[in-house]
């Protein structure tokens, strides 16, 4: 139980005086930030002037794209600003998970939260047994196939979409509901309870806590911090789990009508900078999915372009076609990934992991987070902390641009350290995929290839099964070809 795994933990570091790792000394790195601006400037209609910008057009964006690969093959994190997605639509995403995170936990584990497939959203590891096993974190995990079942308004959405397609010609969301004379309502909604389902289950006592509704909550199964649902991409010997500070309702709130359009037939509802009285049913409220089903589509929509885009200057580094992209990564193959990493009162004694080292199962990810820090790569055989930057977003490199690239770049183990401190980190996530039978090809010749062809299908399937066989994911080791397999061995 988690009881057990807490006081076993307390007692070896009490027995053996071993200290916690989370408090040793890790250095803080700002990664390399690029500005995106020179790759989208517009130029002059002079005739003259025209045949200057383009040429200081040329120059500036050669720059942009040493730097971009740079990046990807001395880092593969990096961040990027001038990006093209809108700062309102990053707000939008951020206020309205928060939303969604602060609901009762019996609302949120409902198998159909969110209107999304089951098991969308997921905490616990009920085959946990160590903390290194647990992240102190929360997730709704969103394959883009899904995005319309969010709510019954018809809307263009990604699923709709033609392979490839660009989106600019989208309206961002309405943020008209945010008040912003009101920092609450962007900054510091609260959650509904000081009480986690972590501390029910670990049965460790907070006395500002309320009484649980439930006191039947068990651990669902062990959410991935990669992008495929069911893949725990993951470096410890046991599948990894997931999460966590989950919350309870509370019966004292203020509430402010807030109706959105189109919703026909709808009492007004409590704003949810509070929580409406005890609400025991098991669906999220019709106006949250309204509000949150927008601003996951739009920034899928706008990180999608950004992904292309990147995606298409790091292939024609390589030689790679960018079709290959327009041809193999269809918007709703794709996921979106909202994260809550609540502080964690154990982190100053335990190792606690907000989330678990691990690598990316996709071409590269687009990360917006907050001012909260936690994010640590594994660079130079050693953890370093990064330093975070809410301006930017950020890019990293996942393990099939690695095979694309035969190494060139690479999709580096990362994790989140559980803080002690009393903010919580939010972040969202968009992972560029490819479609399930994409097949993925060494950028070399036969001979030199690192790994050996593979799909995304066979790549998911093998990651499953080394999973229920040895809890790990492995990942890109096992498509290594023969004769790297045997150098490495």
């Amino acid at each position: 139980t988690y009881k057990a795994i807490f006081q076993d933990s307390i007692s070896s570091i009490t027995d053996n005086g071993h200290q916690n790792p989370n408090n040793l000394m890790v250095e803080e790195y700002e990664l390399p930030v690029i500005d995106l601006s020179h790759l989208f400037m517009e130029t002059s209609t002079s005739r003259d002037d025209q045949y200057c910008n383009n040429n200081n057009k040329k120059n500036n964006e050669e720059v942009v794209v040493k730097e971009i690969v740079d990046a990807a093959r001395n880092w593969g994190f990096f961040e990027v600003v001038n990006h093209g997605i809108p700062e309102q639509v990053l707000k939008c995403i951020k206020y309205e998970q928060k939303k969604v995170f602060h609901q009762p936990f019996h609302q949120k584990s409902h198998k159909n939260v969110l209107n999304l497939s089951p098991n969308s959203y997921r905490w616990g590891n009920p085959k946990a047994t160590s903390l290194n096993q647990l992240s102190w974190s929360e997730a709704i995990h969103i394959s883009l196939t899904d995005i319309s079942k969010m709510d019954n308004i018809q809307h263009n959405s990604l699923r709709t979409r033609a392979t490839g397609s660009r989106n600019s010609g989208s309206t961002p969301p309405s943020c008209d509901h945010l008040d912003p004379t009101e920092p609450d309502h962007i900054a510091d909604i609260p959650p509904l309870s000081n009480l986690t389902a972590l501390d029910l289950v670990a049965d460790i006592p907070s006395n500002s806590a309320p009484a649980p509704i439930d006191n039947t909550m068990t651990p669902t199964s062990a959410i991935p911090p990669s992008p495929l649902p069911d893949d725990v991409n993951t470096t410890v010997p046991i599948p990894v789990a997931i999460s966590s500070l989950v919350q309870l309702p509370i019966t004292k709130a203020w509430t402010q009508v807030c109706k959105p359009p189109h919703l026909k037939d709808y009492s007004p509802v409590p704003h949810l900078c509070g929580a409406p009285a005890l609400d025991r049913s098991l669906t999220v409220q019709p106006y949250i999915l309204y509000f949150c089903r927008l601003a996951i589509e739009e920034f899928g929509n706008k990180a999608f372009s950004l992904a292309k885009n990147l995606a298409g200057i790091l292939a024609g580094n390589l030689g790679v076609s960018c079709s290959y992209f327009e041809e193999n990564c269809p918007p709703n193959s794709s996921y979106v990934r909202l994260n809550r990493y609540p502080p964690c009162p154990y982190s100053s004694n335990l190792q606690m992991f907000g989330l678990v080292p691990h690598t990316d199962s996709d071409f590269l990810s687009v990360v917006s987070q907050d001012d909260v820090g936690g994010l640590q790569l594994f660079k130079d055989e050693r953890w370093v902390a990064v330093k975070p930057n809410p301006r930017a977003l950020v890019i990293n490199i996942g393990d099939l641009f690695q095979a694309l690239s035969n190494g060139v770049y690479k999709s580096i183990r990362h994790r989140v350290v559980a803080s002690s401190g009393g903010s919580e980190r939010f972040s969202a996530a968009y992972f560029y995929c490819p479609n399930i039978d994409a097949r993925i090809e060494s950028c070399s010749d036969r001979q030199s290839s690192l790994y050996r062809d593979f799909t995304f299908r066979e790549y998911k399937s093998q990651i499953q099964k080394d999973v229920q066989d040895t809890g790990d994911k492995v990942g890109l080791p096992r498509f290594l070809t023969i004769i790297n397999k045997i150098y490495i061995s």
